[in-house]
Order: structure tokens, then sequence, then C-alpha cells
């Protein structure tokens, strides 16, 4: 009696032990599943962050190349007209700036400045392989009378090129009356053309001067 007394208690001693142990090595288990979960859930934010950083990246190099490819390219000669037109154009109340961003660019005629008063275009020659700026005013502006924003722009052209003033000023006025005239300025002919009551589109133009 006793010795199965003894070999019961024996068997139940085993069965806690093994329950317990069987517990531990669940909790183990559990605790094992928890903390691979959790790194599933880490590496899965940072390979979300990261892509949305390589997303951001793109984003950024593809507008970066947008902004490029908007700008306008000058030649240095232009670019050197446009700071000297706009150096005089600084101290004037009336003549605006040339802006780069602003400028019209085509193959062979580009719109430095546009508007309802004056244009000033650079005008390519092929034939030649040169170029030249030209100026043109409205109908409606006192040029006529050596007056206004265009005749004005036209001098700051004419100056920003080397041009003497006076000297321009007179054969502008000897063109009043005729279809133009034409001089020579450094070996450089200054063509004016009388075009009173030319349209294009819903400008009417009365004057243009080009520099060569």
């Amino acid at each position: 009696m006793r010795r199965n007394f003894s070999l019961i208690t024996v068997l139940l001693v085993m069965s806690v032990m093994l329950i317990a142990c069987g517990n531990g090595n669940n909790e183990e288990t559990n605790a094992d599943n928890a903390t691979e979960e959790e790194n599933n859930s880490t590496s899965s934010e940072q390979d979300e962050a990261s892509s949305n950083t390589n997303d951001e990246n793109e984003e950024g190099e593809e507008n970066e190349e947008s902004d490029e490819s908007d700008q306008i390219e000058v030649s240095d000669k232009t670019k050197d007209f446009i700071d000297d037109f706009n150096d005089l154009a600084d101290n004037s109340d009336d003549v605006k700036k040339i802006e780069e961003e602003n400028i019209e660019e085509g193959p062979s005629v580009s719109t430095l400045y546009g508007s309802a008063e004056y244009e000033i275009l650079e005008i390519y020659d092929v034939g030649e392989d040169d170029y030249y700026i030209d100026v043109r005013i409205a109908e409606d502006q006192p040029y006529k009378n050596l007056q206004g924003e265009g005749f004005e722009a036209l001098l700051l052209a004419g100056e920003a090129l080397n041009k003497d003033k006076e000297k321009l000023k007179e054969n502008f006025e000897g063109a009043m009356d005729t279809d133009g005239n034409t001089y020579f300025e450094n070996e450089n002919p200054v063509v004016i053309d009388n075009i009173e009551g030319t349209e294009a589109g819903d400008d009417v133009w009365g004057i243009e001067v080009h520099f060569k």
C-alpha cells in the first residue's frame, strides 16, 4: 500500500513538472512570435518610409528637370544686351526691364519684351548667321513727337548697342514723312521703317527700327 502511494505521488509530481514545462515552452513560443511580429512590423514601416523617401527624391529630380527645361537659353551677345538695357532701364520711370523668364523664344524671332506700347525683338538672320535687335512701336504712341514709352525704350536699346543717341533721334525724326530711313554707324546699318497702320493680330504698329 505504501509502495502504491509512493508511486502515485511520484507520478503526480512528474505530471505537474511536465505541465509546468509545457506552459513555459508555450510562453517562450508566444514571446518569440510576438518579437518576430514586432520585427516584421518595424521592417515593414522602414521599407515604407524608404519607399516614400525614394518617391520624394524622384519627384524632386523630375521637378528640377522640368525647371531646367523651362529655362530660356540666351546667347552671350543677347545676355550682354539685356544686362546693358536693364542697367539703363533702372534709371527710367516708364521703361520696364527685360526679364529672361518672360522671353518668348522662336526659331528665328524671339520676343525679349512685349507690351501694347512696344516690343523688343531679337531676329536671327539665317543668311548671314547673325542677328539684330528690333524695336517696334505701336501706332497710338506719341513717337512722332519723340515722346512716349516706346520711343524712350528705342533710345535705351540704341544706347545699349553703343549707338549715338542724337544721331538716332535725328534719323528717326527724318523718317516720319517717308517710307523709312537707313544710316550707318560703325559700319553697321540702322534701318528705320515707317510701318504705320501695319496690323499684327490685335496690334497696330507705327514704326520699326532694326539695329544690326
